[in-house]
């Protein structure tokens, strides 16, 4: 060990593969090291492992968290859109804002057409 870091290790060969034309190649998976370092690269491996779970845990989080904000900013839209340019009932009177002037609003009575004189 130098550092935290094992100085003595081999890359352990597990098998062939066959790749495209025939040629046979090595397959490389695992480290072959000493006896005395054994317990720091297995705890090191495990520290890894559980790394990069936490990591992906984070990552599923964040990707639900940035979904349930579009689907709330998309309801919300919706309803803002429903309400400025859904028809009003009828028999119900359209809403009155700030912005609105008497030859903004227009009722629609008995099918004749009526503006209305006082807001």
């Amino acid at each position: 060990k130098k550092d935290g870091k094992i100085a003595d290790f081999a890359e352990a060969v597990a098998g062939f593969d066959q790749s495209y034309g025939g040629a046979r190649r090595p397959k490389l998976e695992g480290v072959v090291v000493l006896e005395q370092d054994q317990a720091a690269v297995v705890d090191s491996f495990l520290d890894w492992q559980f790394e990069r779970a936490a990591a992906a845990r984070r990552k599923r989080l964040l990707s639900g968290e940035r979904t349930w904000r579009k689907l709330l900013r998309t309801l919300i839209k919706r309803k803002e859109l429903r309400e400025a340019y859904v028809l009003p009932k009828p028999g119900a009177t359209p809403p009155v804002t700030a912005s609105t002037s008497k030859a903004d609003v227009v009722v629609v009575v008995g099918g004749a057409k009526a503006e209305i004189e006082e807001l």
